[in-house]
C-alpha cells in the first residue's frame, strides 16, 4: 500500500491519501544546484520520533504519515462533495535543519480543480509540523524538500 503501481497512484477507500513523500536536498555547487537522492541521506527527514529506531525510516514514516492522517477527523470539503469532485494535491514543503516548516506550503492540483480540496491538503499537513525530525548528510542536519500527495475520492461517500 502507498506504492506506485502502473505509474498511478492507488486508490484508497477511505481518503485516498498519502503515498510517497520523496526527500530531496538541494546543494549548491558554485554555479550548479543538484538533487540528493533519498538513499544518499545518513538519515532521510523522519516523521514521528518512532520511526528514528526503524530499520527503514522512510518506509516507517511513510507507514505513520498515512496512520496520522487516517486518525484525522478530517471532513471532505462539502462543496466538492456537492459537486461529485474528486481530486489529487500535492503539497511540497520544506524541512528545516531543525525539523521545522520553512516558507509556504505549495499545494499542485494534479486532477481537475476540486474545491476546497486544495486547501484542506495544507490543512493535512500543516498539522504535522511539530512532528518531523530533519535528514542528515555527511553527518549534519540539513534541509529538505517533501511532497505529499493526498487524494480526495468519493468512495463510500
Amino acid at each position: 500500500m502507498g506504492d506506485w503501481v502502473n505509474g498511478h497512484l492507488p486508490t484508497f477507500t477511505r481518503y485516498g491519501i498519502f503515498d510517497r513523500a520523496v526527500p530531496v536536498i538541494v546543494k549548491k555547487t558554485a554555479e550548479v544546484t543538484e538533487m540528493v537522492p533519498a538513499s544518499e541521506f545518513g538519515r532521510p527527514p523522519v516523521f514521528d520520533g518512532s520511526c528514528l529506531i526503524a530499520d527503514d525510516k522512510l518506509a516507517c514514516s511513510n507507514k505513520k504519515i498515512q496512520e496520522y492522517i487516517d486518525e484525522q477527523s478530517i471532513n471532505y470539503p462539502d462543496a466538492a462533495q456537492s459537486m461529485k469532485q474528486e481530486g489529487l494535491e500535492y503539497v511540497t514543503f520544506t524541512l528545516d535543519e531543525q525539523g521545522k516548516f520553512e516558507g509556504e506550503l505549495r499545494v499542485i492540483s494534479k486532477d481537475k480543480p476540486c474545491k476546497g480540496c486544495a486547501d484542506a491538503a495544507a490543512d493535512i499537513v500543516a498539522s504535522m509540523e511539530d512532528m518531523w525530525f530533519p535528514a542528515i548528510l555527511d553527518g549534519k542536519t540539513v534541509k529538505t524538500e517533501l511532497t505529499v500527495p493526498i487524494r480526495f475520492d468519493l468512495i463510500n461517500r
